[in-house]
């Protein structure tokens, strides 16, 4: 098995250097989306500005949940060490957790009755075709 990859200090303090230098950006008034992607090793969310969407707190290291708490809307903090990096993050709202309400669930509701509704609708067919066609399963 190949061996972990551990930073150097030179390697971390090189990474903090540069969210210091992003930060400092931020704070003189540098656009965060544009920054984000400038700067993210996110693949997945750098060309969202970052956005990762509605997380629930337990989703996040402690070290963000931490920052989090102390924040108000529109907020950035950073760098906070956390798991394989420096991040920067931004609060861009905050909700109260708990049950989600019948508007807020409704559209996932449809979604899901209707995905049931194909799969018994595909089944059926499938089934019909079986009966008119010869079919070979192979191994």
């Amino acid at each position: 098995s190949a061996a972990a990859v551990r930073p150097t200090p030179e390697d971390t303090a090189r990474a903090l250097n540069r969210a210091n230098e992003v930060m400092k950006e931020i704070k003189d008034g540098a656009d965060f989306d544009a920054l984000v992607q400038k700067y993210s090793d996110d693949t997945a969310t750098r060309d969202l500005g970052g956005d990762l969407g509605w997380m629930p707190l337990d989703a996040l290291p402690p070290e963000i949940v931490n920052a989090v708490k102390e924040m108000k809307t529109g907020d950035v903090r950073g760098p906070i060490l956390a798991g394989l990096g420096y991040h920067i993050i931004k609060l861009l709202d905050i909700k109260k957790g708990g049950k989600p309400s019948f508007e807020e669930v409704s559209a996932d509701i449809q979604n899901i009755l209707y995905q049931r509704k194909l799969d018994e609708r595909l089944k059926k067919l499938i089934e019909r075709l079986k009966k008119k066609y010869y079919v070979k399963k192979y191994i």
